[in-house]
């Protein structure tokens, strides 16, 4: 079908706007629907093919996806199409403001069956898309840079007053310039080898969608700015968002405390607290990440020789979770650009610490980190996180529908699972 020098892609994009009013996800309490769209949500996707490498990434406006959804795509596709589910890498943008999809998560939100069918619909359509396409030669590009005041730690020891008369220090919701975190921005271009046009982006940064001005509009939020930003310098092509290690990364946005309540807390804390956007700060953030991708997009280099290869490995939660009931999964997938330079998917709103680790790890490897990959059973946080509790320790349990605690091999399990799909 192909060269091994010469990689095969087919592309394609779908709205997934709701045609009908639903509530947003993550917002378990709130049950109005959205009052206005602010962007549309949309599915991207590539499919990627050079020799007995015959790969799908999709990437989805939503908080979470599922594996599920993969079965149900592959059931349906399954009398004309021969698919398995190691060959797709499904990926949520992991945005705050859309319908709720994940149904493991019911303190969440909650998933309108009407939105559910009509997004399977759509993710049936746009594999099918991807399958019925004739694939054709691809050159592919990388580059990466670090960003400058974009996002920041949100775990930081601070002082509460409990009870109105004692004050505490814990680990809570805060801004923390002081902790290192994965500042990188980074971009992959798809091009036609001859006429060298733009086919299809991705890009990967690690930020959380939040502290949108507008809390109860729908919104894929930065991913549909620099979508529409992108797309107006290379035309209406598939731009995939790989959401990055982002577990306990935040939009920096701390500006000056209003009420009196976070005046108070400015002081003791020596930092303002997050605030979420003014529509006017919101503009000028996503002017930074734009400005940032302008400059990355005409130094990629290309990326060579290309040698696609899919490595997948799984193992049980209990590696690194005490709890005996839970049955669920850890996935790590590595797909190869080349033998440097890896794609590389976790099932886990992971923290960002592990992407420091991987270059660590693997100081000579190019390694695009994403989270958000497949069905996510909570967040994954670093062994001297466990010391310190906070929301990525303990706080998110509820939230999440599940019981137990982490072991003390929450950084041998990552280091055994990504050790396991190295070449």
């Amino acid at each position: 079908m192909t060269s091994s020098n010469t990689p095969l892609i087919t592309t394609a994009s779908q709205t997934i706007t709701p045609k009908f009013k639903t509530t947003l996800g993550c917002n378990g309490s709130i049950k109005e629907p959205y009052t206005c769209i602010d962007s549309d949500l949309e599915i991207n996707a590539i499919r990627l093919i050079q020799d007995k490498t015959d790969m799908f990434i999709i990437t989805v406006d939503t908080l979470f996806v599922t594996n599920d959804m993969i079965e149900e795509v592959i059931t349906t596709l399954s009398p004309n199409y021969h698919l398995k589910k190691e060959q797709f890498m499904i990926i949520a943008s992991h945005t705050h403001y859309a319908p709720f999809l994940d149904k493991t998560k019911p303190n969440l939100g909650t998933v309108d069956p009407k939105y559910y069918i009509f997004f399977i619909k759509k993710l049936v359509s746009i594999v099918k898309i991807l399958l019925d396409q004739i694939p054709q030669p691809v050159d592919i590009y990388y580059s990466e840079t670090e960003t400058n005041n974009i996002m920041i730690s949100r775990r930081k020891k601070t002082w509460i007053l409990r009870k109105k008369i004692i004050f505490q220090k814990i680990m809570t919701n805060y801004p923390n310039n002081l902790s290192t975190i994965d500042s990188k921005l980074r971009l992959i271009k798809y091009c036609d080898p001859q006429s060298k046009k733009t086919l299809a982006i991705a890009w990967n940064m690690a930020c959380h969608p939040v502290m949108y001005p507008s809390s109860n509009h729908l919104t894929s939020h930065f991913p549909a700015d620099i979508r529409t930003h992108l797309r107006k310098k290379v035309t209406a092509i598939p731009i995939l968002f790989l959401q990055g290690f982002a577990g306990d990364i935040k939009p920096k946005n701390h500006l000056k405390a209003l009420t009196l309540k976070n005046k108070i807390k400015t002081i003791i804390n020596k930092q303002a607290p997050f605030r979420d956007f003014t529509k006017t700060a919101y503009k000028h953030w996503i002017q930074s990440i734009t400005q940032t991708l302008d400059k990355l997009l005409p130094n990629s280099k290309k990326i060579k020789p290309t040698s696609l290869n899919l490595q997948t490995y799984q193992c049980s939660l209990k590696e690194i979770w005490d709890s005996p009931s839970n049955d669920q999964i850890l996935t790590v997938k590595a797909f190869y650009l080349n033998k440097s330079t890896i794609i590389l998917g976790i099932s886990a709103e992971i923290v960002s610490a592990f992407s420091i680790k991987l270059k660590t790890m693997f100081p000579n490897i190019t390694i695009i980190p994403i989270g958000y990959m497949g069905s996510v059973f909570g967040y994954w946080p670093t062994q001297s996180m466990l010391k310190e509790g906070g929301y990525e320790v303990t706080g998110f349990l509820s939230g999440f529908s599940i019981n137990g605690s982490f072991k003390n091999s929450v950084e041998t399990c990552f280091e055994t699972m990504i050790k396991r799909v190295m070449l």
